[in-house]
């Protein structure tokens, strides 16, 4: 079928697919055009309670959070910093691309896995819905950022090169390496890391850390945003697949290099990494915020640690074990752009002493190992608008013509996806794409003719 008709029959519920994990009336209609999309991404994080994360202008922050501080007056937990004459916003093809892909991630995910849809069983059961909302329609959301023409954020002109891995070792290597990804934090107000355990919002009128709103309102909220790094270390997320999730990817040390390496050899803070940071630091302070607007809302509600731990915020469940599953789609946003040395890169990997992913050390990313991190590693790279979109000879191509001339067809469960193309387009670049799957995930792909091949997943 069209992928078009795959989409519009998606959204009308007539493919047996769940989309739609809040059941919500979303009003985009035409959802792969750019207003139309963004409109779909902001909706859906809404309808989830869950705007804080798309919200860099400080004003509009102040609208996601209240409580009574020092003096009657508002805490300044979330130290977001104005950005003047920057836009903000996704611009019209990362908008087209994030919500096409979408839904081409729930295609792949019903081919994977038919009639039993991917969900997670602990720390709490979710479904495929609910993770890959989070994760696709924020992936590429640093880009906007950081990577965009006029970015909010500018690389700088040097990052720190590593000179050893003993000197990481050592609390001031740390910090030398960590100084660009530190500063970029700084200006986007981030102070959740994705890697320590530590969360240290700062009160501009009483002066001291853990001020005495949240003191007053959240006992022991410190060691309870700590917790998400104890579930995720020790107990693990479990998907029904039998996958057990402990840690991400990469290590903290690993991400920082490539992140420096980004700024330096590319020129450019890259955009996987900034979003997985700004992802988590979000999702907690709009915890954080939904607790506290529960509380005004409710006279009666028990301010005590108990119900932080698991409240109602317009009509949704706030439970503290969503955390460490906040903290894991971060970590697969932030992984998604850190790619596998190529050949010509690898002096400058040596240099950053990014061993793992040299050629000879890289781990292929399965369905089996991270199944979430390799779903969206084979929607990102195959979803067709973004391709089309780079080609010359196809810019002047809406998303919806780009959609309307790809064809797909599968079988839920079989694991095996059949793409062609109308005359009006070739085929080969996302072939191309397609094939250099095989280069770093578990995917494969066979040419089956001029105008169709068939990818193994």
């Amino acid at each position: 079928m069209q992928y078009s008709t795959f989409i519009n029959n998606t959204i009308e519920n007539q493919t047996g697919i769940d989309w739609n994990y809040y059941g919500t009336y979303i009003t985009a209609k035409d959802v792969i055009s750019p207003a139309e999309s963004r409109e779909f991404i902001r909706q859906y994080f809404e309808a989830g309670a869950k705007g804080l994360p798309l919200v860099l202008d400080p004003i509009e922050a102040n609208k996601f959070f209240c409580c009574s501080c020092h003096r009657g007056r508002k805490c300044d937990l979330f130290q977001i910093p104005a950005f003047e004459n920057h836009d903000v916003t996704l611009p019209d093809d990362r908008a087209t691309h994030t919500v096409s892909g979408f839904f081409l991630g729930l295609l792949i995910e019903n081919c994977l896995t038919g009639n039993t849809p991917l969900g997670l069983r602990a720390p709490l059961w979710l479904p495929f819905s609910y993770l890959w909302f989070l994760t696709f329609l924020y992936h590429d959301y640093g880009y906007c950022i950081t990577e965009r023409e006029h970015a909010l954020l500018q690389a700088p002109a040097r990052a720190p090169i590593p000179t050893s891995n003993d000197l990481w070792r050592s609390k001031a290597g740390r910090r030398f390496e960590y100084a660009e990804l530190e500063q970029v934090k700084r200006k986007l107000g981030i102070n959740v890391s994705l890697f320590s355990p530590s969360w240290q919002p700062s009160c501009r009128y009483c002066g001291r850390e853990n001020c005495c709103a949240v003191r007053k309102n959240v006992h022991c909220l410190g060691r309870l945003i700590k917790k998400p790094y104890t579930i995720f270390k020790n107990s693990g997320l479990r998907f029904n697949t039998g996958t057990e999730i402990r840690r991400h990817r990469y290590t903290s040390t690993d991400t920082i290099r490539y992140f420096n390496y980004c700024i330096n050899v590319w020129g450019k803070i890259d955009h996987g990494i900034t979003g997985g940071f700004l992802f988590y630091d979000r999702m907690v302070k709009n915890y954080v915020s939904a607790y506290f607007l529960a509380l005004k809302e409710d006279r009666a509600f028990q301010i005590d640690a108990a119900s932080f731990r698991n409240f109602i915020y317009m009509g949704k469940r706030f439970c503290i074990k969503q955390l460490p599953v906040f903290l894991y789609i971060a970590g697969c946003i932030a992984a998604h752009n850190i790619w596998k040395q190529s050949e010509d890169q690898r002096e400058e990997y040596e240099r950053y002493l990014l061993n793992v992913l040299l050629a000879e050390n890289y781990k292929n990313i399965t369905f089996e190992e991270d199944p979430l991190l390799y779903i969206l590693a084979l929607t990102d790279t195959l979803e067709p608008t973004k391709i089309y979109n780079q080609q010359k000879e196809y810019q002047g191509l809406t998303a919806r013509e780009v959609a309307n001339a790809i064809y797909v067809d599968y079988t839920p469960g079989t694991r095996k996806i059949q793409f062609s193309v109308s005359p009006d387009i070739s085929i080969d670049p996302l072939y191309k794409k397609a094939k250099g799957l095989e280069n770093w995930t578990s995917a494969q792909c066979v040419m089956l003719g001029k105008d169709a091949f068939e990818i193994f997943i």
